[in-house]
């Protein structure tokens, strides 16, 4: 399969549980860059990460119990309290990453059929 990032792993690990033989080609050829902070954890990640044993919630994010909408010169314009976790796209990379075995994730490789 292609793709090594959050789809290609999550799709990966999901296919080894009903037994899949499955190979992860990034075309990447260096480790895997974050791609940013300030995600909201989705209850279906949360579901996914539980179902295949790979970590709780709390070890890939931190809560966060206020939203805050500013405006364009940098005032508050609304706020509202809310408990909701926040993780970064590193976070979850490298839990997913961790759970595929190393022999099967294959960095420098383009899948051409």
């Amino acid at each position: 399969m292609g793709g090594g990032s959050l789809g290609g792993l999550s799709s990966a690990l999901a296919l080894r549980c009903v037994n899949c033989d499955v190979d992860v080609f990034e075309r990447s050829g260096g480790a895997m860059k974050s791609r940013g902070a300030g995600l909201v954890v989705q209850t279906g990640l949360v579901d996914f990460l539980k179902e295949h044993g790979i970590v709780a919630e709390e070890a890939i994010s931190i809560p966060a119990y206020k939203r805050q909408y500013l405006s364009q010169d940098g005032n508050i314009q609304w706020e509202e309290q809310t408990l909701q976790r926040m993780t970064s796209w590193d976070s979850i990379y490298r839990q997913l990453r961790n759970a595929l075995p190393s022999n099967l994730y294959h960095n420098g490789k383009r899948l051409t059929h």
